[in-house]
This record gives C-alpha cells, sequence and structure tokens, in this order.
C-alpha cells in the first residue's frame, strides 16, 4: 500500500470513530442471534447482509471478533483497515481475485468455532442478489446464517455507487435487526438464496416501519406554541 493509500485509510478510520462516537443502537430481535445456538454445541453463526450497509454493520458489531470476509482491492484494503481498529478479524478474497482461498480460510475458521459476516450481494453486485458463497458455505461447515440489516433514518446514501451505499449520519439510531436463522436442512441452493433474500428484504420493510412510527411518535411530542 501506498503512503497515499496508507493516509487513505487513516483519514477513513478517523471519520469511521468520530461517527460511530456519535451513534446511538438499538438491537431488534436478538432472540433470533441466540436462536442460532438451538441443537448446537457450537455458538457461532454467519451474519449475511446487503452490501450498502456495510459501514453501519461493521460499527454496530464493535469489537466482537467477528470475521468480516472483505475483497482484495483498494476499497477492501480500506475497509479492512478500518474493520481491523474496530475489533473485528478479516478474510481477504472475492470472486473475481483469492475467492478459493478466501472460502477455505472461511471455512476452515467457522469449523473451530469463529463467527463470520458476509455481505450477500458484494463484492460488485448485482444488487440484491444472493450469491451462493454463504449457501456453499452452510452447507460445507453447517454454521447457521443469521440475516441482519443495520439501518438508520435519512442516512446519506452514494447513488451513484453500484449498491447506493448508505451512511448514516452523525448522532443517528442505527437499528440493528436479526432475522430468523437459517440451517441447512437438506434444501437445494436456489431455495436457500431465495429465503436468505425474502428475511433480508422483510428486515430491510420492518426497519423502515419501526424508523417510520418512531418519526411519528417524535413529530407528536414536540411542544405546541400557543396561538
Amino acid at each position: 500500500m501506498s503512503w497515499k493509500e496508507r493516509m487513505i485509510c487513516v483519514v477513513g478510520f478517523i471519520f469511521c470513530r468520530l461517527l460511530h462516537l456519535t451513534y446511538r443502537y438499538q438491537v431488534v430481535y436478538e432472540d433470533n442471534r441466540q436462536k442460532t445456538q438451538v441443537n448446537r454445541q457450537k455458538t457461532n453463526f454467519m451474519i449475511a447482509t446487503w452490501h450498502e450497509n456495510s459501514l453501519a454493520g461493521i460499527l454496530s458489531h464493535f469489537n466482537q471478533g467477528i470475521l468480516v470476509l472483505i475483497s482484495r482491492s483498494f476499497d477492501g484494503e480500506l475497509v479492512s483497515f478500518i474493520a481491523s481498529r474496530f475489533g473485528l478479524g478479516t478474510v481477504r478474497g472475492s470472486s473475481s481475485k483469492g475467492g478459493k482461498e478466501a472460502r477455505s480460510e472461511l471455512e476452515n475458521r467457522l469449523s473451530a468455532g469463529y463467527s463470520a459476516a458476509i455481505t450477500v450481494d458484494g463484492p460488485r453486485g448485482p444488487r440484491h442478489q444472493v450469491k451462493p458463497g454463504i449457501v456453499a458455505l452452510l452447507k460445507e461447515t453447517k454454521v447457521p446464517i443469521l440475516p441482519m440489516a443495520a439501518i438508520a433514518h435519512n442516512p446519506w446514501v452514494l447513488s451513484k455507487t453500484w449498491d447506493k451505499t448508505r451512511i448514516p449520519k452523525p448522532f443517528s439510531k442505527i437499528l440493528v435487526l436479526y432475522g430468523k436463522p437459517i440451517f441447512d436442512e437438506g434444501q437445494d441452493f436456489a431455495s436457500l438464496q431465495n429465503l436468505l433474500a425474502t428475511r433480508l428484504q422483510q428486515l430491510e420493510s420492518d426497519s423502515q416501519r419501526l424508523l417510520s412510527q418512531e418519526t411519528k411518535d417524535m413529530s407528536h411530542m414536540k411542544p405546541h406554541m400557543p396561538s
């Protein structure tokens, strides 16, 4: 990494650290995270989320030691630099570069009891289409998939990026929602991909409903000036 790239990484980390200090987090459906342990000796899981929610997803799992699958591009270098300083592990690779080695490393570490987080439509889309990699890991390791969405009201949206990256604004509340875990019960790949996509979209809908309701409740609480 050149000194310019390293400087970008340092500035990016400082920016994210300052944002993190202003955020408030609220976990929703936390019982679904506990359900990943049902009838299992191990307690690990694979978080599955859309690529657009990567930043809020990383910051909301601060210091939990979860492994994050990150591409070997410079964008991935930036994310890896930030994630490692937020107490997360990293595994580098993607479908276009280093994918075989990354999958092998993830299999080994999941089998050893680590948890992981994967953006299931990354690293370059198509947006909101679940790729088969996480399903292959589920079938190989039997570690359950835990759908997750980390979403704030009215975030900045980078509309020119393929995933419409979301960046929560300073002092936002971030909802962290966990969906029902997915276990390997003999389903085929397509069925599991469709099930995961459905559960992720449901979390998106739930988050918008909850945030909308909270906004309405706050507006009703505002004092009215006498006429």
